[in-house]
């Protein structure tokens, strides 16, 4: 039986009207100003699940407006995650790119970085790529279009996250919930994000 990992991203309170996108208030910033390079260790915490450990390589070549995101909101807000991979798909916006060590990368539809006590919280999201057997044997992974990034980093550019390879959003209860396909997020750790 397949498990379903959730976890809420943020409350109606700190959307006020925009109860379904978790970065709309907060501003895009980085410690330069500019293009970053984020690299972490990535470590699988299920058991029997194949090999325990990979390398993330991130490449942020700028941080989404609030303008930029605007569409994604509108889109999110009007038929939920399906109509945001669609404007994805027909407006192709890129800000970066993300892949493992070793194999081609995907390209990142949004990161926001907002302040924190000790640094920054950083969240970058993208649509991932559907296999044909997803599609010919109509999968519930097909349910899992996204692939959610978000990390914390201290004033050196040094922290911790996680990653949702096969994610769903969706709203509930006033909060945007990632639902991760089937396992728990992969762990990143030693995370590094610095000027490029």
């Amino acid at each position: 039986m397949t498990r379903h990992v959730t976890f809420r991203v943020c409350t109606a309170a700190a959307l006020s009207a925009m109860l379904s996108w978790p970065f709309a208030a907060a501003p895009a910033a980085s410690a330069e100003g500019g293009k970053e390079l984020l690299q972490a260790n990535v470590f699988n915490m299920e058991a029997g699940a194949g090999p325990n450990t990979g390398r993330l390589i991130v490449n942020i070549d700028h941080y989404t407006t609030d303008e930029e995101l605007q569409p994604d909101i509108e889109a999110f807000k009007a038929g939920g995650q399906k109509a945001l991979v669609d404007r994805w798909w027909k407006d192709k916006p890129v800000v970066g790119s993300a892949r493992f060590a070793q194999t081609l990368g995907l390209d990142l539809r949004v990161a926001r970085s907002r302040p924190t006590a000790n640094g920054r919280h950083i969240t970058l999201v993208t649509d991932r790529p559907i296999s044909g057997f997803e599609v010919s044997r109509s999968l519930r992974s097909e349910d899992y279009p996204i692939a959610w990034i978000e990390v914390d980093v201290d004033a050196n550019g040094k922290g911790e996250g996680r990653m949702v390879p096969a994610a769903q959003l969706t709203v509930k209860d006033g909060s945007l919930v990632v639902e991760s396909f089937g396992t728990q997020p992969l762990k990143l750790v030693t995370v590094q994000i610095k000027p490029r």
